[in-house]
């Protein structure tokens, strides 16, 4: 015999490796849990959709298998049958893994499927009168055939303490596509021969009541046309809702949920419908799964089982209404008539007076029965046989009429009439008192709620279109955020990921130069309204509907659904977005990217667009001069000091545009030594051809960390343009450097604690009274020099209209950057300039372009920025004063410099090495080894003025330095 894994102990590592092994061949195991050892009740609201291995439980040891797709045969017979049956199916079916236990002859077959995923059948092999109200219902022998909604217990220990084993094969070492597959008409007929071989007298007398139509059975003596069968499957099904609402049922209405459920379902324990143990319990099961049962403020499971008593009580105290029930049954025996057409929903109902004269005509067939037909032949037991023109015969007793027609609707066949018109006539011929219909208005009102639902069914399916449609319920909302996510990708593709979260591209207002109002071209963090309002307009969410309305009906987008689809970082489908552009550019292939929407290539946005003119794939020399020539003319009135500064303007007309195939650009910035130049104008006008708006701007802070947590929002926001607007004094910034020459960047967003890596995809503007940049920044940065010659350079008038020019016609001048650098490459870029560090691209595409169009080279400003540089210009004074004073043979420490700074001795006097140090350490009124020290690190090995500073010998634990001369060029 095989067996499972482990025989004695059921320990956490032998339950998991067992778990893992029926994983491994094919099947779904489900945890099993259950008041006592041997549980068999499968853990979790939706496991039957589960496909993972499932997560450790230690309140359920035991381990089933989903039978979605297999037939497992579960032969739960007396041991003398068992074995028969047993032998029957392995004959008919053929062999298979079969589960027993040493104290039964009870067994378990499993099978696949051959096709699909049937669900349960059941073939009885005994009958037992129903329990008595209180009872739980007895034991039937019977054989079970599971499948989809099914589970059984295949690993662990059965309820009466011994071990669950496996004869022969077994789920772990057998795979699942390797069991034999069965065909539902094998199923059937193996069913079919049980049945016959092994049913008791009993099952099969019940079995023969049961399949005759005509036959109702009744359920008790005060309900005398009641059929048992669908009677109680309409209390079955009346359990089942209520108590899977109250499963679904949160925190905070459980009890009052738990209280009304048992009451609805109370009701009907007094007419044999229901039964006080199967409602116990599905409370008990539901409340286990909602929580309730485990949630100790609340009393836990004997809590809930003190509200079950007093719902019990209540409910059986008022039994459903029994004119409810005969209206029910009525309308039910309308809807299975197989004479003519089937009745609308409207027409079956009956009032209460109708119902009971229905009842009243069965018992008195006599006084009726003859009137609609010519040959009527009375039967034994004091029915009626009536035969219509047609010859067709339909017999009448007092359980009922043939086909289950009501005798209203068989006067108003018979005769031609309405329904109420029959009742009037049958209760003339009954001499019966109809009372007035008091359901009148109530069926109105049903009516005309009914046409209303058509109505909002019908605007629903007009606005629903061609929108996905996505269940939703309460345990099922991360496959509704994989598919809303589906969705939205396919209707709308301006959900985009940047820096961990997910943002749309949108026009904003913003502040310009001046404090004069503009737009700006961004990328907008998705909110989580916004996320629902995107899940609105891709899809139509489905949620179960209750009582006896729609399966689903259509409801909001989820709040929950929604908030997850904003944190699956990581799991997210949308594209990645690097920024957002608003005009046509270049790819890095030298192609165009002209139509709107994202662009996998570059990663970039093109939001809005503009209306280019004809381009041709290669534009020669001329075709670049006469862009360049329209370029210029926008420059004419703007004062430059030389061409340089001119250059530096018609690149950032350019830059801005090629930003597709320009991963890095040098900062763009104009000084001039008066406001009111025309610095802000200069920079607009680039912006303009880029965006179609002014430029956005932005202040500095007093520091850089500052200036960092001012600049981290707009670039997080994907902007093309960035510009530090007003630097009226020495700026530098280590933030800024990096995001002009590092291809991604770590930001920290404002009140937020986590960096965000990012890539910094966008052109950096500045402006400035005359700025002087320092530090790193001077190489990479070039600066444009504006000068008016005049006091009050504001109130100079421009000749032309440059703004005007670029918005009427705003098409040519983006077609003219790109055409410059275009015939450039298409020409072979001839004359290219050496590279620039950190900024190749550029230097080869808009730098190059310019000066072979007989342009002055942009980048001759940055020796001038350099020049201007105070922190360089104390480097030259303490390397050309420690040369001077010191000599190059010496080494020094730090405080031998020092205090060859400070000496005043005649022989060893160093005025220069003295202010040039005090320049650079002083604090607290002394020169500062430390700083000295922090600095000389700094300038290590740079080499300024043809001397290179560079470590000496370490004697001591103590650093040497030395300044050596250097050959240019070496």
């Amino acid at each position: 015999m095989s067996v499972s894994p482990e025989r004695s102990v059921m320990s956490r590592d032998k339950i998991e490796q067992a778990r893992a092994q029926m994983y491994s061949n094919g099947y779904q195991p489900v945890p099993v849990y259950g008041l006592e050892a041997g549980g068999k009740k499968p853990m979790g609201a939706q496991w039957q959709n589960k496909t993972e291995l499932p997560a450790w439980c230690p309140d359920a040891p035991n381990t089933g298998i989903n039978c979605r797709g297999l037939r497992a045969i579960d032969i739960d017979v007396d041991e003398l049958d068992a074995a028969g049956i047993r032998a029957l199916v392995e004959t008919r079916l053929g062999p298979a893994p079969v589960r027993v236990r040493s104290n039964s002859g009870r067994s378990l077959l499993l099978y696949r499927a051959a096709q699909g995923e049937p669900r349960k059948r059941m073939c009885p092999l005994d009958y037992k009168p129903p329990p008595a109200p209180g009872e739980k219902p007895p034991r039937v022998d019977k054989v079970e055939v599971l499948g989809k909604g099914q589970q059984f217990v295949a690993h662990g220990i059965h309820e009466t303490g011994v071990l669950l084993e496996w004869s022969g094969s077994s789920p772990f070492d057998t795979p699942r596509d390797k069991l034999t597959a069965v065909t539902e008409e094998q199923i059937e007929a193996l069913l079919d021969e049980i049945f016959e071989r092994f049913a008791t007298p009993a099952a099969k007398a019940k079995e023969a009541a049961r399949t005759t139509s005509e036959r109702v059975m009744p359920i008790n003596d005060n309900c005398s046309l009641s059929d048992a069968g669908l009677d109680r499957a309409w209390a079955k099904a009346r359990l089942q809702g209520e108590m899977q609402e109250l499963a679904q049922t949160g925190e905070g209405g459980r009890n009052d949920r738990l209280n009304r459920a048992v009451f609805n379902c109370a009701q009907c324990v007094p007419l044999n419908l229901l039964t006080e143990g199967e409602i116990v319990a599905a409370a008990e099961e539901a409340c286990r799964m909602n929580g309730l049962a485990m949630d100790r403020e609340s009393g836990g499971m004997s809590g809930v089982q003190k509200t079950i008593a007093s719902a019990m009580k209540e409910g059986k105290a008022n039994p459903y209404p029994l004119e409810q029930v005969e209206a029910r049954r009525w309308t039910r025996h309308s809807e299975q008539a197989t004479r003519g057409a089937s009745p609308s929903s409207e027409d079956v109902r009956l009032s209460g007076s109708q119902t009971l004269l229905n009842s009243h005509a069965l018992k008195n067939l006599p006084d009726w029965y003859p009137q609609l037909f010519k040959t009527v032949i009375p039967l034994d037991g004091g029915g009626l046989e009536g035969t219509d023109d047609d010859k067709v015969v339909i017999t009448a007793t007092a359980n009922g009429i043939s086909g289950g027609i009501l005798p209203i609707d068989l006067v108003a066949e018979q005769l031609g009439m309405s329904r109420d018109e029959a009742a009037d006539q049958l209760a003339q011929w009954l001499e019966f008192e109809l009372e007035p219909d008091q359901n009148a208005a109530l069926r109105a009102r049903s009516k005309a709620k009914q046409e209303r639902k058509a109505k909002m069914r019908k605007v629903y399916e007009d606005a629903k279109g061609d929108r996905a449609t996505i269940p939703y319920h309460a345990h099922a909302f991360t496959l509704a955020a994989e598919q809303s996510e589906k969705a939205i990708l396919a209707r709308n593709k301006d959900v985009l990921v940047r820096g961990g979260a997910l943002v749309r591209p949108v026009v904003c207002p913003a502040e310009g130069a001046h404090g004069k109002p503009t737009k700006a071209v961004e990328l907008k963090k998705i909110t989580l309204s916004i996320m629902k309002s995107l899940m609105d307009s891709a899809a139509v969410y489905m949620k179960p509907g209750s009582g006896d309305g729609p399966e689903w009906v259509p409801t909001f987008a989820p709040t929950e659904v929604a908030a997850l689809i904003l944190d699956r970082v990581g799991y997210w489908s949308f594209p990645e977005v690097v920024g957002a552009i608003a005009c046509p550019t270049l790819r890095p292939d030298g192609s165009l990217l002209s139509a709107e929407g994202y662009d996998p290539a570059t990663r970039l946005y093109l939001v809005g667009g503009v209306d280019l003119p004809p381009l041709p794939e290669k534009p020669t020399k001329a075709d670049a001069e006469a862009s360049l020539a329209r370029l210029n003319a926008l420059l004419d009135d703007f004062p430059f000091v030389d061409e340089g500064s001119r250059s530096v303007a018609l690149s950032a007309l350019i830059s801005p545009v090629l930003r597709g195939v320009l991963p890095r650009a040098p900062i763009h910035a104009v000084t001039a030594p008066t406001a009111g130049t025309g610095k802000s104008f200069l920079l607009d006008l680039g912006s303009i051809i880029a965006t179609g708006f002014p430029c956005a701007v932005q202040s500095v802070g007093p520091d850089d960390a500052e200036t960092e947590k001012r600049l981290v929002g707009s670039i997080l926001a994907g902007r093309p343009i960035i510009c530090l607007d007003n630097i009226n004094a020495v700026f530098g910034s280590d933030f800024l450097c990096q995001i002009a020459t590092q291809a991604r960047v770590e930001v920290r967003p404002l009140g937020g604690s986590d960096k965000i890596d990012v890539e910094p995809r966008m052109t950096i503007f500045a402006n400035g009274n005359n700025m002087v940049l320092t530090g790193d920044l001077t190489r990479r940065a070039i600066v444009a020099r504006l000068d008016a010659a005049v006091e009050d350079p504001h109130k100079r008038q421009f000749k032309g209209d440059p703004a005007g020019d670029i918005m009427r016609d705003r098409g040519q001048y983006v077609a003219d950057a790109i055409t410059i650098v275009r015939a450039y490459i298409a020409a072979g870029r001839p004359g290219k300039l050496p590279k620039l560090a950190s900024f190749d691209v550029w230097s080869d595409n808009v730098r190059s372009a310019l000066v072979w169009l007989g342009c002055a080279d942009p980048c001759d400003t940055m020796e001038r920025v350099r020049d201007d540089d105070p922190e360089r210009a104390k480097a030259v004074a303490f390397f050309e004063a420690w040369k001077k004073e010191l000599g190059t043979d010496g080494e020094y420490k730090v405080k031998d410099l020092i205090q060859a700074a400070t000496s005043t001795l005649e022989d060893h006097d160093c005025p220069l090495l003295r202010e040039a140090i005090t320049a650079i350490a002083w604090r607290r009124g002394q020169m500062d080894a430390q700083a000295l020290g922090i600095w000389l690190d700094r300038y290590r090995d740079r080499v300024i003025s043809d001397l290179q500073l560079t470590h000496g010998q370490k004697i001591g634990g103590s650093r040497r330095w030395l300044m050596r001369q250097v050959e240019r060029g070496a």
